[in-house]
């Protein structure tokens, strides 16, 4: 159990990721493989890869940690995410997902905000990996200029995203890390500037309050709870469409009883990544 931004979430290993740091590499057999074996796909509905191997090339985050039974159905990218959760856009390596998330297609994060106090509003001040910027200087080797990237903005900080998250379709992430909790539902082409409050329901430009899924008792309920700490194969009894009130009595009787164990299993990390590629390369 890790708490990140005041998330607690169940994936072994979690750190909060600092930067945007990553590992681009091949898409191989011994990758695909071990993609398999984890249980991680890049197809929702089906166990082939979109990737080809040999061919295409992914990035994998360096404090990325996967859980099994998780799914990233556009992009190369890959982040943290917890079990049981899927993700149809393409967000940077230093997202965090936890467990039972649905997001769908089109949402993004902010890119780098470009300085107002400065005599350029380019990121002639704060990228240094701005390659045509870098080129000039390569090509005039008598400038005295070598400031690119020394204003230490270039830093987007993660979005965290919680458990048992919904985020709808085309929504947009400040860069100054936004936290979203556990139970929240996002509505579509929704602008996120703030975190979002548990179990509430946002939507809008910029995103606010509209209501919450459930009574403020319910959710202190479930927030102390935290049932997705569990591999709903352990449920047993309970039906999709179970009143929560019902649900919350038979996850504590199931408790009590001693009969549901939280999950744990071993996530995919860049560590694996590395050694599958060493074993191709040896």
């Amino acid at each position: 159990m890790n708490e990140i931004a005041g998330v607690t979430f169940f994936q072994r290993d979690l750190t909060y990721p600092t930067n945007r740091n990553r590992l681009r590499l091949l898409y191989s057999k011994p990758v695909n493989a071990l993609f398999r074996e984890h249980r991680v796909y890049s197809e929702i509905h089906s166990q082939d890869s979109r990737f080809k191997i040999d061919q295409d090339k992914i990035f994998f985050g360096n404090q990325a940690v996967i859980e099994p039974y998780t799914a990233f159905g556009r992009g190369a990218a890959f982040h943290s995410m917890g079990a049981f959760s899927y993700s149809w856009s393409v967000l940077p390596v230093n997202t965090v997902v936890g467990r039972y998330s649905s997001i769908a297609a089109g949402s993004s994060v902010m890119n780098v905000d470009h300085a107002l106090h400065h005599f350029t509003t380019s990121s002639l001040t704060f990228d240094h990996y701005h390659q045509p910027f870098n080129d000039y200087l390569a090509d005039h080797p008598a400038s005295k200029f070598d400031s690119i990237g020394q204003d230490g903005m270039y830093q987007i900080k993660p979005v965290v995203i919680g458990n048992d998250v919904w985020i709808g379709k085309g929504c947009v992430f400040g860069n100054k890390g936004i936290v979203v909790n556990d139970g929240a539902v996002i509505a579509a082409g929704s602008l996120v500037t703030k975190d979002v409050p548990p179990y509430a329901v946002v939507g809008g430009w910029p995103a606010k309050v509209i209501k919450f899924r459930f009574d403020f008792a319910t959710i202190h309920e479930l927030m102390a709870l935290k049932w997705w700490q569990y591999d709903f194969g352990q449920f047993g009894d309970i039906e999709v469409q179970e009143d929560i009130g019902q649900f919350i009595e038979k996850i504590r009787a199931a408790e009590a009883a001693g009969t549901l164990v939280p999950y744990a299993p071993a996530p995919l990390t860049l560590a694996d990544v590395q050694a599958a590629t060493e074993r191709e390369e040896a």
